[in-house]
């Protein structure tokens, strides 16, 4: 082989051969999200740790980088970008990259030329321009103001809205930019019919779906009137798929219609769930759910409730009114045996109640015909049964951010009962109860929890009252330390009778560990009782373990009674959402 031939194949080994290299990148002069973004543009930075990274592509990198970190500050309102960049090595293997950088003061707004022409350019909620003669200028806050201008004429129904001008003239040797920005919105649209198509066989009302419709024909068309009704569509147990469909071709004077697709579920919906806790033991419920009847949305349901202190058959007929995402009637009876360390018994219930919502708050009016048989009075002052026609009302406020592992939220439960003897009943009496419960994370790892209960009867004596009716304390829920039911009043011979009263109060933090787990600690409070002038509070102490799922916490305690109690402490095992 000749010389020159011996050559060109030692040229092309080496080529083919070429060591790849360790490389080190440093930035200086640079932090925060003004180093992230110059992390993300800088190629050189990127493939640091590619294996075939030869000297060639190390050196075009380096070469590149001066103007990669320029691109990459000009966001932030950096046009003065001075770089020094040094490249080093290879030694012992490893190349140094590094470059010094002095990002210079960022351009300050000029002159501000915002303008809205059209139909929306007078109306009185246009939106403020986050951009001011003299801030820095920043490509973040001019994608905010463009993109302001735009969802506020969306929102108000001006869907042919363009910007006419959106320009920044940046002037770097004065270190300054001038900004305009001009939309013209053009004319309002405005919502047309609102229709719905049902699929093949399916015939609900078509009066009955329109009262989903919060919207009148002439109201300013939005987005977000759109999207409430698809939510409000779904949120019922009617519908499996919702689709909103504007119709552009067939506007006229500006007038939008809206075809609104509904699939339904099927009718039946079946569904067997086990649990367990401490309060009452491991329980099964069997549950049936007849979606709808008839064209006008009524519903029915059937629930069985088995666990070793409580058996309940339960069933229900639901009538939707005015607006049925707000409103609506039900009838409810119910059997229920109940076999507590405190009471045994049975009772029947037949109820009809109206159900509303406003706002945050729900209001249940309702009337109960409740018969109750206790098994064994345990006193000759008690009677063998109980028959009552009780009017109730019950208010629920509740406000959370996540309704299955709530971070902050709280809810409120009010309720007003009574009786009257000889009207149906076989006795007289008037109660009163709040609950609240409050959740509050001062920091990301911290979750603080407060609730308490207080109650009140006011009859001539607790035998008036239906053991089911009555007040006790302790359990999972109530004052931890104590089992289910175990803090009453008792009778002459030591059996738990139940009180007129209650009263319980507990604060509790949580303490982020790992992954899905938490530790707890406690105290709990309370009891019930006859005499508001001797309530004989006790209280408790303890600590716990929560793990999260993704369908509630599931939390486990050890609480020690601070008080003479049965048991020197308990554990307490109960699964599900907070509030």
């Amino acid at each position: 082989m000749s010389p020159a031939r011996h050559w060109l194949a030692f040229v092309a080994l080496g080529v083919v051969t070429e060591a790849s290299a360790t490389l080190q990148v440093e930035l200086e002069g640079v932090d925060g999200d003004e180093r992230k973004n110059v992390e993300a543009f800088l190629t050189i930075q990127r493939e640091r740790d590619e294996q075939d990274l030869g000297e060639g592509r190390i050196r075009r990198l380096h070469e590149r980088a001066p103007e990669e970190i320029r691109e990459a500050l000009a966001p932030f309102g950096r046009y003065r970008v001075q770089v020094e960049g040094e490249l080093a090595g290879p030694q012992d293997g490893v190349w140094r990259a590094h470059y010094r950088i002095d990002p210079g003061p960022p351009v300050a707004i000029g002159t501000v030329d915002v303008r809205i022409v059209g139909e929306g350019g007078a109306d009185a909620g246009v939106p403020t321009v986050e951009l001011a003669p003299g801030q820095p200028f920043t490509h973040a806050a001019w994608e905010a103001a463009k993109g302001a201008l735009k969802r506020y004429a969306r929102e108000q129904g001006y869907l042919d809205a363009r910007l006419t001008e959106a320009q920044v003239d940046v002037d770097p040797e004065a270190n300054r930019a001038d900004v305009r920005l001009h939309m013209d919105t053009g004319p309002r649209f405005y919502f047309g019919d609102i229709r719905f198509v049902q699929g093949e066989g399916q015939d609900f009302e078509p009066a009955f779906l329109q009262r989903f419709v919060d919207v009148a024909p002439g109201t300013p068309f939005t987005d977000e009137a759109l999207l409430g009704l698809q939510g409000a569509l779904m949120n019922t147990d009617y519908f499996s798929q919702v689709e909103i469909q504007p119709r552009p071709d067939e506007v006229a004077d500006h007038r939008l219609p809206v075809e609104v697709r509904v699939e339904r579920n099927p009718p039946n919906r079946y569904r067997i769930g086990v649990g367990y806790a401490t309060d009452t033991g491991p329980r099964m419920i069997f549950d049936w759910t007849r979606r709808y009847l008839g064209r006008e949305g009524h519903s029915a349901d059937a629930q069985l409730l088995v666990s070793p202190a409580i058996q309940r058959l339960e069933a229900g007929y639901r009538i939707p009114l005015g607006d049925p995402r707000r409103e609506y009637a039900s009838l409810r009876a119910n059997i229920e045996h109940y076999d507590t360390d405190a009471r045994k018994g049975s009772v029947a219930t037949v109820r009809a109640d109206h159900n509303g919502l406003d706002g945050n708050w729900q209001r249940i009016l309702a009337v109960d015909y409740e018969y109750e048989k206790p098994d064994d009075a345990g006193t000759t002052e008690s009677a063998s049964e109980y028959y009552n026609l009780i009017p109730n009302a019950t208010w629920i406020w509740k406000r959370l951010d996540d309704p299955i592992y709530t971070r902050n939220g709280a809810r409120v439960d009010l309720k007003l009962l009574g009786a009257y003897e000889g009207l149906l009943s076989s006795s007289t009496f008037l109660q009163g109860y709040v609950r609240a419960k409050a959740i509050h994370s001062p920091a990301e790892a911290w979750r603080l929890i407060a609730r308490g209960e207080v109650g009140a009867t006011w009859a001539d004596s607790v035998f008036d009252i239906p053991p089911s009716r009555r007040f006790y304390a302790g359990g999972d829920n109530s004052v931890r330390g104590w089992a289910y039911e175990d803090l009453s009043p008792e009778d002459a011979e030591g059996e738990k009778i139940g009180g007129r009263n209650v009263l319980t109060a507990s604060l509790e933090a949580e303490r982020h560990v790992t992954g899905k787990w938490w530790a707890a600690a406690f105290v709990d409070a309370g009891n019930a009782f006859d005499d508001w002038g001797d309530p004989g509070i006790v209280s408790s102490a303890g600590v716990g373990v929560r793990w999260l799922t993704p369908v509630g916490p599931l939390r486990l305690d050890v609480a020690v009674p601070l008080d003479d109690a049965p048991d020197s402490f308990r554990i307490h095992l109960v699964f599900g959402p907070d509030l």
